[in-house]
């Protein structure tokens, strides 16, 4: 684990041979969804107490629960990077096995306010696992920089 960024109940950062990882963690599929973009995020930069300007829905469609956090994890990077769009706030109104519903609270990303961390260039599906332990939601989720 990263010792600049303690564990907590939302995601931890995991050291990784390769890139950077994390394990996302949710009392429901809603929450581990929405707790993966959170670390992701946390990943790319650091925004601070910066409120969102904008909303945005967000459907995604796919085969399976980990194809599922890909798309969705993916289409959230591919507003940064084409739009500079920073996601702030997440929330899942609609989670089946398949499909995807959520609004995303955005926050235009300066580098002159905010500070960049690392380059997420990719989702991977390198030890993608979706799982429910217990009563918790996880996932492990490796990201290419």
């Amino acid at each position: 684990m990263d010792s600049s960024n303690p564990k907590d109940d939302r995601f931890e950062v995991l050291d990784h041979t390769a890139d950077v990882a994390i394990r996302a963690y949710g009392e429901s599929l809603n929450d581990l969804f929405e707790n993966a973009a959170r670390g992701m995020f946390h990943l790319i930069a650091e925004v601070g107490d910066t409120p969102p300007t904008s909303e945005v829905e967000i459907f995604i469609e796919a085969i399976d629960l980990e194809t599922l956090l890909v798309g969705w994890l993916r289409e959230l990077l591919l507003r940064f990077e084409l739009r500079n769009e920073f996601s702030l706030a997440f929330t899942i109104e609609s989670l089946q096995t398949t499909s995807l519903r959520g609004r995303v609270g955005l926050v235009t990303f300066d580098p002159e306010q905010h500070e960049l961390l690392r380059h997420v260039k990719a989702i991977t599906y390198h030890g993608l696992k979706v799982e429910q332990t217990d009563s918790v939601w996880q996932a492990m989720i490796v990201f290419d920089t």
